[in-house]
């Protein structure tokens, strides 16, 4: 794997491409076996691993937008990577086709949407009826028989109250709109993601134009109003709606800032592989490890504060229709994936990486990017899989396929895009300072 120093082209790209690729290739047709097996374990092991690749994804977009926007220089040489992440995401929403075909496996509203035609929705006013009936067919049961009679009851009404509810949100929570509210999410993410990629590239051809900062803040100031809207809404969509009858104003923040987490402990990861390859070994420097380690830190901190601000208020609300997520996620071996998040995803890395020599180190911070990486995708199946596994987790191999599938594809995309160009913004104005980058 080399460079050449002076165009900042690859001479030799490696084999990370053509491994990706056969991961990928292998990883999808393991993943059709499984989809054949087990189709609903299928169903929910694919939208843990679409949601985590496309958080990388969505990340990589961010970090670019604010790069522009707050027109940085010491970023000039990490941009470039970022923006071949986000380069990613057109591609994505085929990975959302699945979805889109066993939704009915996925969310309970997709079922009883179908109250609407009258027909469910009689059949279970009918087995309320039942429970009334039940109740006064014979006046001499026993104490203890009418018990029983009054909890069926009520458990009828309950579980009416529920499918009512659910059955309320269906002008938003139908088949037909949740496929078009994806697909327009990834319309607004490839427009502005194809956008500064054209702009980046068509720098490094045609060189420094005077206008060129104002061409890429014109597009990222609305294009970021665009994605937060959208990503939030994708979270709502994607995982919040496994959980119709419940609701969190701030979990569509908190999907994203696991995003953003996702983003930078890749850029690290890759750029640590890169370095151990001799590949932008003078570019990025430890100055620039030590921003990027910075902002993974702080990212990091972010998605504890959102994921702590939705516990707490749900927590201190103790509202029945609200604890239920919480609840089912204190069940069996779930309390210890919870105890895991808890500790891995953020007191532990918070403690190690506070010092400023860890973050200054390659090979550390290097260990804590995949560490978090792994604990995103623990976090992601935590969100999940208990809707599949209520009372246990259980891991699958399906899991592990569906992941090496989507993310086997998700790394040949983003190398091959990385390899066709210059690896570095070669004709940014501010390249010159981003190289001299030191930090006070």
């Amino acid at each position: 794997m080399q460079i050449d120093k002076t165009t900042y082209e690859f001479t030799d790209k490696g084999k990370t491409g053509t491994i990706a690729l056969v991961v990928g290739v292998v990883g999808l047709i393991l993943s059709a076996i499984g989809f054949f097996l087990y189709p609903r374990q299928f169903m929910f092991s694919w939208l843990t691993s679409f949601t985590f690749w496309a958080s990388i994804g969505f990340g990589g977009l961010f970090f670019v937008m604010i790069h522009h926007l707050t027109n940085a220089k010491w970023s000039v040489t990490a941009r470039r990577m970022a923006e071949n992440v986000m380069i990613t995401l057109p591609w994505m929403v085929l990975f959302a086709i699945p979805i889109f075909l066993g939704m009915g496996d996925l969310y309970e509203w997709v079922e009883i949407g179908q109250l609407n035609d009258g027909g469910s929705h009689q059949a279970d006013l009918e087995i309320v009826d039942a429970g009334h009936d039940a109740q006064s067919i014979d006046t001499h049961e026993s104490a203890i028989e009418a018990t029983d009679d009054s909890h069926a009851e009520n458990d009828a009404y309950a579980h009416q109250a529920h499918v009512d509810l659910i059955a309320s949100k269906s002008g938003f929570l139908n088949v037909p709109f949740f496929i078009i509210r994806t697909l327009i999410y990834f319309l607004v993410w490839t427009i502005i993601s194809f956008g500064l990629y054209r702009l980046s590239i068509k720098q490094d051809i045609s060189g420094v134009a005077s206008g060129d900062a104002k061409r890429f803040q014109v597009l990222s100031a609305p294009g970021i109003i665009a994605f937060a809207l959208t990503v939030t809404f994708a979270g709502f969509d994607w995982l919040m709606s496994l959980y119709p009858a419940w609701y969190s104003t701030i979990y569509g923040l908190y999907y994203f800032s696991g995003g953003l987490v996702g983003i930078m402990a890749f850029m690290i990861v890759v750029l640590v592989g890169l370095r151990y390859h001799g590949v932008l070994d003078k570019e990025i420097t430890v100055e620039h490890y030590h921003d990027l380690s910075k902002l993974l830190f702080a990212f990091m901190t972010v998605w504890a504060y959102f994921a702590f601000s939705q516990y707490l208020l749900i927590w201190y609300a103790n509202i029945p229709e609200e604890t239920v997520y919480y609840h089912d996620r204190w069940k069996g071996s779930w309390k210890a994936v919870s105890l895991i998040i808890v500790l891995g995803h953020f007191t532990i890395p918070f403690m190690l990486m506070m010092s400023r020599h860890v973050k200054r180190s390659f090979w550390a911070m290097g260990f804590f990017a995949v560490w978090l990486l792994v604990m995103h995708w623990v976090d992601l199946y935590w969100n999940v899989m208990p809707v599949l596994h209520p009372y246990s987790a259980m891991p699958s191999w399906i899991d592990l396929t569906t992941m090496m599938g989507i993310g086997g594809m998700f790394v040949f995309i983003f190398w091959y895009n990385f390899t066709r160009h210059a690896v570095i913004a070669i004709n940014d104005p501010k390249l010159a300072e981003s190289l001299k980058h030191e930090n006070i």
